[in-house]
């Protein structure tokens, strides 16, 4: 979430990550999760009602950040929407959890930051976990160990409170530093953006997927979630997440109880022979079993709580449909294909009543079942039937017509890119005259139509995404002759390369040179988060790639953004590390000890730091006492006269540096 705690407004960053290893957990078989948000003083003020109506489940909404300091801090660090959040999405329905952004680098700092936590939560209940964000880059350099009993410190103390936890952070800090098994014991809530919108990462219990989201009732952009399990589960509930199942190609198959009881439930299968039931799994909503086909025949699965007195079933049937009920063929159709779905290894058949009107021929293996094609052979009906091995039947009617013969040199479906053209060519009835027209003309148009040699070269312009009929028709006839979808052209990506890593140290006063290169044609801004760590020096472009300049003003961190229209990203956190103070300590030609006569001379020798003036003094002159002192060539040469018995310091001093450089016993 990265939103740090003196108010700067972090711009939205869509990271592609080729690569992710999941840190705990199983595929856990969800079918459809739960659609969520997290949100924070960020969003503004939010119309829930319309967050609500927008599909939105659940939100998790931060309580505040760090808490190491005095209770009076706690103010400053609460987050001033947090009761308005909370009260809005409660009022409309939606399930609710938390999250606190950790500055912790000890274990008694994540004590106060749990502390803190719950007192904004005051006692409220929630129905998802509080979960501890821990991604700053102030535990960038703790150990995995030291990371792991902090995360146990916070969740522990929060989990005694009567609340659910889990962890957040993003995917690259936590399979880095998260490595801890005293983290990988609580859920995790893992960030990782992407322009894929399928559900996935399911090996983690929450997966927020963007933080540049829209939903309606929120003006700003939005992180969106998914949730991989039911955390808000009314007490007492015991009910299958499948309420009937057929296999297809798969032999496995998970299903899920969902119940808030920890005890463990039996499940059996009424043909065990054919549909075995294994299991179970203790997940957070429940427990997951597993179907295994043994054969094609069904079954129905019973589960069973621990205690007996609760029941859930549903029943598992081999898969045999038919994709068409009925099929009147157009004059310019010759033929159809329907789908049999079947998970069956053994290919069904099919005939027709009517092989004169309408015959068929197949099947044809696809990846779940068969497909057969029909043909139109004269004006009248036909029953197609298709059987099965263990004797199945389905059968639809098909009507056949006297074809009018248009032929097309193009398949059914035809697929153009937006803002492209194509052209069709048609053949039909040698003396019939035929007109094309678009079924939506905003999706595709006619660009250009001409008649040669008995054919028709229909010309066609994708204008915009979607999916329309393209139709021929003539004198008492009319058909479709082709279905066409336009698909978008791929986006351009407006993301910006560096060839310097995202985390980069700076020495105060230092400069260094970024290079970024970006998308051709799109010119990009920079900027530095706090011009107090580093600020730009300068900036040239050259080539298609910018040169950026910085440089280092104070010790601190901060991030570098880059921005171009309709896109704005993080490319850079860099922190400023102080420079190395220069030694003031001076050398000496003479040991520390030294034992003179009275009535004697000796010289010393210094040489001190560069550019430094240093200054020499006796601390008792009745004992010794300066006779004179030059500098030459970097260093210093002090005499001293022994005036009487005893023993006394020598002191050598410089601006903010002071010490005994030696003493001098007098015999």
């Amino acid at each position: 979430m990265l939103k740090k705690k003196f108010g700067v407004l972090l711009l939205a960053v869509s990271v592609l990550v080729s690569l992710i290893v999941p840190v705990h957990g199983a595929d856990i078989g969800v079918k459809s999760p739960y659609k969520g948000i997290d949100v924070s003083k960020y969003q503004g003020t939010i119309d829930w009602a319309k967050v609500k109506q927008a599909g939105v489940r659940f939100a998790m909404i931060r309580t505040g950040y760090g808490g190491d300091g005095s209770t009076s801090d706690w103010n400053d660090q609460t987050d001033s929407c947090f009761v308005q959040n909370y009260n809005g999405a409660t009022k409309n329905g939606i399930k609710v959890g938390a999250y606190h952004y950790s500055y912790a680098t000890t274990v008694a700092m994540a004590s106060q930051e749990a502390d803190e936590c719950l007192h904004i939560l005051n006692g409220r209940p929630l129905d998802y976990p509080v979960a501890y964000d821990v991604e700053d880059s102030c535990q960038d350099g703790l150990s995995s160990e030291l990371l792991g009993q902090i995360v146990q410190t916070f969740c522990e103390k929060v989990k005694q409170a009567g609340y659910k936890v889990m962890v957040y952070s993003c995917v690259n800090f936590y399979n880095n530093h998260l490595t801890s098994s005293l983290v990988s014991q609580y859920d995790t809530w893992i960030a990782h953006y992407t322009d894929d919108p399928t559900p996935r990462f399911s090996d983690y219990t929450m997966w927020q997927y963007s933080s540049s989201g829209s939903v309606n009732g929120i003006t700003e952009k939005v992180d969106l979630d998914y949730s991989y399990y039911d955390y808000s589960i009314p007490a007492g509930t015991f009910r299958n997440d499948t309420s009937a199942y057929s296999f297809g190609t798969n032999s496995q198959y998970t299903y899920k109880i969902i119940t808030d009881s920890t005890n463990t439930p039996v499940a059996s299968s009424s043909n065990s022979s054919a549909i075995s039931v294994s299991g179970a799994t203790k997940v957070p909503d429940g427990f997951l079993f597993t179907i295994t086909k043994k054969k094609n025949d069904k079954a129905t699965i019973t589960t069973k709580s621990s205690d007996g007195k609760k029941t859930a079933s549903f029943n598992v049937s081999p898969v045999f449909q038919c994709d068409t009920g009925s099929y009147t063929f157009q004059s310019s159709a010759q033929q159809y294909v329907y789908k049999i779905r079947s998970s069956d290894s053994t290919p069904p058949t099919a005939k027709s009543s009517n092989p004169s009107v309408v015959s068929v021929s197949g099947p044809k293996k696809i990846s779940d079942g068969y497909l057969f094609t029909i043909y139109n052979k004269g004006k009248g009906t036909a029953s197609i039937t298709t059987t099965a091995s263990n004797g199945a039947s389905i059968s639809f009617r098909a009507t056949g017509t006297y074809p009018l013969a248009i032929r097309s040199d193009t398949p059914l479906h035809f697929t153009l890119k937006q803002g492209a053209s194509y052209q069709y060519k048609f053949t039909g009835a040698p003396g019939v005259n035929y007109s094309f027209t678009s079924a939506n003309s905003a999706v595709f148009r006619k660009a250009s139509v001409y008649q040669s040699g008995g054919s028709y070269y229909f010309k066609i312009y994708g204008v915009a995404p979607g999916c329309a009929g393209l139709y021929a028709s003539t004198s008492g006839w009319a058909g479709r002759v082709g279905i066409v979808t336009v698909s978008a052209p791929k986006p351009v990506s407006k993301a910006i390369r560096s060839d310097t890593p995202l985390h980069f140290t700076l020495k105060q006063g230092t400069y260094y040179q970024y290079k970024f290169t970006g998308a051709p044609g799109f010119q990009y801004n920079f900027v530095s988060a706090n011009n107090a760590v580093f600020r730009k020096a300068s900036v040239y472009q050259s080539g298609g790639s910018y040169y950026f300049k910085i440089y280092g003003v104070a010790p601190g961190c901060a991030g570098l953004y880059a921005s171009t229209s309709g896109w704005a990203g993080r490319v850079g956190i860099v922190t400023v590390s102080a420079p190395k103070p220069v030694s003031k300590e001076v050398r000496s030609d003479t040991p520390y000890y030294f034992n003179m006569k009275k009535g004697t001379y000796y010289q010393y020798k210094f040489t001190g730091a560069p550019g430094v003036q240093y200054s020499f003094a006796c601390a008792n002159n009745a004992v010794f006492r300066k006779a004179s002192v030059y500098q030459s060539g970097g260093s210093y040469y002090f005499k001293i006269y022994a005036a009487g018995k005893g023993c006394a310091g020598l002191y050598a001093s410089a601006p903010g540096w002071g010490k005994r450089v030696g003493i001098v016993t007098v015999s």
